[in-house]
């Protein structure tokens, strides 16, 4: 059976679609709560192409579609097998890269808020540093939604015009990144 690979290097925690040679699927990081923190987790959706069902097969000994808990800077391998060996197997590795140091990530994120959380479809991005900061939003599916420069510390956001959901919201400086998920109800 032949085996296809992939290294996946998680440092912002956004949605990431996958199209291989027959599976897509969608990779959803949650990030630990902080850098010491071990209550992350990853969640493969989405998962269409080939003969279902399918099997997972992770590194620590999991056999569901979620891995948990997960912390910074560790690595996980998992192999996607359908059941009628329709398509080659999938296999990737997930690094979930070390936060940058526990004061920095600690300023970035608690630097950030999003009101209301969940909402209507519009709320307000709340930052102390906009300096070449930039906001983008994606949906479930990891679609960019938005991307525009932050020109000021309060931004009103207005999804309405998009289905109600699970979003993400990514606040990303020149080297720093963090990300909110976010619920339009």
């Amino acid at each position: 059976m032949k085996t296809l690979k992939t290294i996946i290097l998680i440092i912002a925690f956004l949605p990431l679609k996958f199209y291989g040679q027959c599976f897509s699927y969608v990779v959803i990081t949650t990030p630990p709560s902080c850098p010491s923190c071990c209550d992350g987790s990853i969640t493969i959706d989405s998962l269409t192409g080939g003969c279902p069902p399918y099997s997972y097969t992770w590194s620590n000994g999991s056999n569901t579609p979620i891995i948990y808990p997960i912390c910074f800077d560790s690595t996980f391998s998992l192999t996607i097998t359908d059941a009628g060996q329709c398509c080659p197997d999938t296999s990737f590795n997930l690094k979930i890269a070390s936060s940058t140091s526990l004061n920095e990530y600690e300023i970035l994120y608690n630097s950030f808020i999003v009101t209301p959380n969940p909402n209507n479809g519009s709320f307000t991005i709340d930052i102390d540093n906009i300096e070449n900061a930039t906001i983008e939003i994606y949906n479930i599916s990891g679609q960019l939604i938005l991307k525009e420069a932050l020109l000021k510390s309060i931004t009103p956001i207005n999804l309405k015009e998009n289905p109600k959901g699970i979003y993400f919201v990514k606040i990303e400086t020149e080297n720093k990144a963090i990300v909110r998920k976010i619920t339009y109800q």
